[in-house]
């Protein structure tokens, strides 16, 4: 668990793990130089917890993605889960999330889906996967081997909903600055192991102004889509970041796996430089939309029509002639 000026909705996240019918082993929390009560509802939390509780305080603030590499990295059990300061997870939560590791051995992560609520943890009316991008018939094609496929698109893993194998620290970590943590771990369990999720949703995913990152904002801050800002220099910064992630697997795995994957990761750098280039060349833009369009790299790692017809905006407006 990570913390920072968290205070207000603290408690009822922390009350939350003393309800789960299967208790964890252990409880790290990294905090981030809160100034507020946070650090003492903490302690005040570890002196009664029926399971050991380990409290850190950063001598200086690494913002969240560094703070869970911290706390990731301290964790000692065979399972970590991570969870927000502000959610409330539900009493069968670690119980269902052990059953499905007990049951498949080859099993690296497992995510959730999340009831939203609001301050107040009133119900929205709405689950976390009709926000993020996620249908039934995706997730049909997660179940039938296309996790890293689908986690190369878009990501709809949401790390307060996820736990995976401690063994994965060694492929997970660091954690790049330009990588959300979740999305991180997500495509590198999805790349070196299975994954799976949890239809039912496991816990209140509370939105707030306060939040780190919202499910409202998943679209545009969780994905840094550069399809948002439409720029030549973002899609080289997401370029950038699949850079990272290839290097990685590179790195870090087996021949198995760099057969599985780093051909759809070259494809995916290939289809954002091509993207980038309709902005930077766009005297030779209707080029670059045909050549995506026919490789059919529109619909694998954008959104599809959408992006294409935003493509051709962007051309148009630009007083392209583009014949098709």
């Amino acid at each position: 668990m990570c913390t920072y000026n968290g205070e207000r909705f603290l408690q009822e996240q922390l009350d939350s793990f003393l309800h789960q019918t299967r208790l964890p082993n252990e409880l790290v929390i990294c905090d981030d130089c809160s100034t507020d009560n946070t650090v003492h509802l903490l302690g005040n939390f570890a002196a009664k917890a029926p399971f050991p509780v380990r409290i850190i305080i950063n001598p200086i603030n690494l913002g969240f993605i560094k703070n869970f590499e911290k706390a990731i990295s301290l964790c000692q059990g065979d399972i970590i889960c991570l969870s927000d300061q502000d959610d409330v997870w539900l009493s069968e939560k670690l119980a269902l999330l052990e059953n499905c590791f007990k049951a498949s051995p080859s099993l690296g992560a497992v995510f959730t889906d999340a009831f939203l609520v609001d301050e107040e943890l009133r119900p929205s009316g709405w689950h976390l996967w009709d926000t993020i991008r996620f249908p039934p018939a995706q997730r049909k094609r997660f179940n039938s081997g296309q996790a890293f496929a689908i986690l190369l698109n878009h990501n709809v893993v949401t790390g307060a909903t996820l736990g995976f194998r401690a063994h994965l620290k060694e492929l997970v970590l660091p954690i790049p600055a330009s990588w959300i943590h979740d999305a991180w771990i997500a495509i590198l369990s999805a790349a070196a192991s299975e994954i799976a999720y949890i239809q039912t949703p496991l816990i209140k995913y509370r939105q707030h102004a306060g939040n780190q990152i919202g499910a409202m904002r998943h679209g545009i801050v969780r994905q840094l889509s550069a399809s948002r800002k439409n720029n030549y220099r973002a899609f080289l910064e997401v370029h950038g970041r699949f850079k990272l992630l290839y290097d990685r697997i590179i790195s870090q795995c087996n021949s198995q796996v760099l057969a599985k994957t780093i051909p759809l990761v070259q494809e995916k750098m290939l289809h954002l430089n091509n993207r980038a280039m309709i902005h930077y060349q766009c005297c030779r833009g209707y080029h670059w939309v045909m050549t995506e369009l026919l490789a059919r790299r529109y619909h694998r790692y954008s959104s599809g029509f959408y992006s294409f017809i935003r493509d051709v905006l962007l051309l148009w407006s630009k007083g392209q002639s583009i014949n098709f």
